[in-house]
């Protein structure tokens, strides 16, 4: 639910600097990111970094 609902509210630009972000190591920096970018909690923002590594 997590990922459906932020990945409408992020343009490809933001989502790949989140990703490249998460990616790099840098998950506070992503979810940072995306709280910036949605209305998702840190907590939540959190939650979603993680799924991206799988």
């Amino acid at each position: 639910m997590t990922r459906e609902v932020s990945s409408n509210m992020l343009n490809d630009e933001i989502y790949g600097r989140i990703r490249t972000l998460a990616r790099s190591g840098d998950t506070e920096g992503a979810a940072t990111a995306l709280t910036k970018h949605s209305d998702i909690s840190m907590k939540q923002a959190r939650e979603f970094i993680a799924l991206l590594d799988d």
